[in-house]
């Protein structure tokens, strides 16, 4: 097995209807991968919606996890791919690249690949077109700008070779936003990626998805986590701060423009 597409869900039928559509596209393209779904045991409809699938690629694990962090890291256990993407329910592909996800692309051995994202609304039409072209520049320009300092990366669109995220540490076992941006900042330490500048996929934003929301905690645990990785460099230090700051500020104006 080459890949596996790892995707925690909550009471979100729509959207895993739109990604099965996606996903059965990719599978009648490459048959090398499987689709793990992992539902929380008291999200009834879902279940009763994902036992209506029959699809060869699928595997479902239920459970009680309480957070997308949690569930990931389920999904990995029960993984069987050499490369995994962590791929959300509010997450989906860009089927103008899909030919992209071929045997070619996992039969090499980058330690992890990164393609471009964008954002999508719950209309799913184009949004955050400037913060996309910001994170394509920094993405062409991978190491002029330390990852460290601004975050650049659309989780949707990294896919980590399973024994590498293992190593690493993987999310963790605590519920808490931000550990894939630790993970990619963990992982440029060691491993030089592989970059591909194609829109592999969108992220929707609303004030019901994880992006969506405006978390203080979130971006508290995040300065720590990049002040920590930079050292005490006091030029870094700077850059850090003020890119928080601008994150924080655009992501509470943007969460009351949802509202």
């Amino acid at each position: 097995m080459l890949l596996s597409i790892i995707t925690p869900t909550f009471n979100r039928i729509n959207f895993l209807k739109k990604n099965l559509k996606k996903i059965d596209f990719i599978y009648s393209q490459f048959k090398n991968l499987e689709w793990i779904i992992i539902v929380e045991n008291n999200d009834k409809k879902t279940l009763n919606f994902i036992k209506k699938i029959k699809r060869k690629y699928l595997v479902v694990i239920i459970g009680t996890h309480k957070s997308a962090e949690l569930a990931f890291e389920r999904g990995v256990e029960k993984s069987k791919g050499k490369y995994i993407n962590f791929h959300g329910d509010d997450d989906f592909f860009n089927l103008k690249y899909i030919n992209l996800i071929n045997k070619k692309l996992f039969s090499s051995n980058h330690k992890w690949i990164i393609f471009e994202g964008g954002y999508i609304n719950k209309n799913y039409q184009r949004i955050r077109k400037n913060i996309s072209f910001i994170k394509k520049i920094l993405l062409m320009n991978y190491g002029m700008i330390d990852l460290s300092i601004i975050n650049y990366i659309m989780t949707p669109s990294v896919f980590v070779k399973a024994d590498i995220y293992k190593k690493i540490g993987g999310f963790g076992n605590i519920k808490r936003s931000g550990s894939d941006y630790v993970l990619w900042m963990s992982l440029n330490k060691k491993f030089k990626p592989k970059i591909i500048c194609k829109e592999l996929t969108f992220a929707m934003i609303t004030n019901k998805t994880i992006s969506g929301k405006f978390e203080i905690k979130k971006y508290i645990f995040l300065y720590k986590k990049m002040l920590k990785n930079n050292k005490g460099n006091f030029f870094n230090t700077i850059l850090i701060s003020c890119s928080i700051l601008l994150v924080i500020i655009y992501n509470f104006l943007t969460k009351k423009i949802l509202h």
